[in-house]
């Protein structure tokens, strides 16, 4: 006798992603829909049977957004370390990291990242530190990475964090120390696959730097016994890069006419010449 349809993962998988987890309120005083995170049915259908369980469970936990007070105040933070490795999706700030810091060093099979770093990393009395680097470094399937630094001091880019991340397909990089060539070495290490990039306010950027492919040291100096992190060619070229936006940033509009110049394939250019309110 066949199984029937609901015994084959696939079609369970198909069916399961249709159970409702997201319950929208439309607010008739708001400008804005509320997401009330409500996985009752998903987690009856967990306790079916072993098979319900094993290939339901990725779909309850597919992301995790600290942003969402919703979901933040209904998962216990023992269930998300236990699960962690089946998150696909992650967005944290820096003000959670303290608390999340098990969840993080667990999460090993990402391939949607938003990472927002807070200018005041102490709360409550107590400093929380994103692993930043090692999250990026124990999470080679990411596609897409969306990276804010710090407003009050811009932490360098270290390239080496991003040499594993051989599947990334969008970039955005805000509010990072770009100095030395550092920015050149990340997206030489994703040369291959990066089709959407999105640089904001960043500093450390000089005329001439896409020109370079070794990331000098403080002294000016590269070579292999001069700080370099990276080596490639002798001109940056993203070849499968469709899309570049630029931030507001009056100081470096001539390094975003060479980053052009890099992008032989290049089909949609945004340059934001308005300074957002939030620089105001």
């Amino acid at each position: 006798m066949p199984p029937h349809a609901l015994e084959l993962p696939e079609v369970l998988t198909l069916v399961g992603s249709f159970l409702p987890i997201w319950v929208v309120n439309y607010p008739g005083n708001q400008d804005h829909l509320l997401f009330h995170f409500k996985p009752a049915s998903l987690c009856r259908c967990l306790r079916v049977s072993k098979l319900w369980y094993d290939t339901l469970l990725p779909i309850l936990w597919y992301g995790y957004w600290t942003e969402n007070k919703a979901m933040v105040d209904i998962m216990p933070l023992e269930a998300i370390s236990r699960h962690c490795h089946l998150l696909k999706v992650l967005q944290v700030h820096s003000y959670d990291a303290y608390r999340l810091q098990s969840v993080l060093l667990g999460c090993i099979n990402l391939v949607d990242l938003s990472i927002f770093v807070n200018n005041n990393r102490e709360i409550n009395g107590q400093t929380g530190e994103l692993p930043e680097g090692q999250l990026l470094r124990s999470n080679p399937l990411l596609k897409r990475l969306h990276w804010i630094g710090s407003t009050v001091d811009d932490p360098r880019l270290n390239p080496q964090d991003f040499v594993g991340l051989r599947n990334l397909e969008s970039l955005t990089l805000v509010y990072w120390d770009c100095s030395g060539g550092r920015l050149v070495g990340v997206l030489g290490a994703m040369s291959g696959t990066l089709k959407e990039l999105s640089i904001g306010v960043n500093s450390g950027l000089q005329p001439g730097v896409f020109s370079l492919a070794l990331l000098q040291d403080d002294k000016g100096c590269h070579g292999k016994d001069a700080g370099t992190v990276i080596a490639g060619p002798t001109v940056l070229r993203l070849e499968r890069l469709e899309t570049l936006s630029w931030g507001y940033d009056d100081t470096a509009l001539d390094c975003a006419a060479e980053l052009v110049k890099c992008c032989p394939n290049l089909k949609t250019f945004r340059l934001t010449l308005q300074k957002p309110a939030y620089f105001v």
